[in-house]
Order: structure tokens, then sequence, then C-alpha cells
């Protein structure tokens, strides 16, 4: 199985509110309706959006197991998955 990355609901939830300001719904470039997410440290995370004019980072905190890298994820459709859970 691959490492995980584990945030709590709400600190994704404010994280991916902030982010989503920077990110365009429908973009060009698809890459750029995306969040980063990093690893920081075991217990931290970096993510990071951007769309070419202004870039947002925000850290929270995580647990990361150790070898996890991370990954690219569209932060809408990855704030419309999490709404749903329970808090």
């Amino acid at each position: 199985p691959m490492p995980a990355i584990t945030i709590a609901r709400d600190v994704l939830a404010t994280a991916l509110a902030e982010l989503a300001r920077v990110v365009e719904r429908r973009n060009s470039i698809p890459i750029l309706s995306c969040v980063a997410i990093r690893p920081t440290g075991a217990s931290a995370v970096c993510m990071v959006a951007t769309d070419l004019d202004l870039e947002m980072s925000i850290a929270a905190d995580a647990e990361c197991e150790e070898g996890a890298t991370g990954g690219v994820v569209p932060v809408h459709m990855l704030a419309a998955l999490i709404k749903p859970l329970p808090k």
C-alpha cells in the first residue's frame, strides 16, 4: 500500500476554501485547477495553488507516513468530496 497522509477534515476544508479563491473553476490549463499537497515532515503538509498571476501556500498539521510523497488534486473536486464527511 501507498504511504498515507492524514489531515483532519476541518483543517483540510478550511485550507481548500482559501485555496479555491486562487483557482479558477474552468481553466484552459487543467493543472491550474489543482492543489499540490506535499508533506513537509512527519507532522505537516504544504498545500499550494496558483493561477499563474497569484500563488497561495498553506501549511497544515497532518500525519504523514514515511515515504509519503503527496500529489496534485483538483481543488473543487476534493472540496466537494470532503464536504459530506462527518466533522
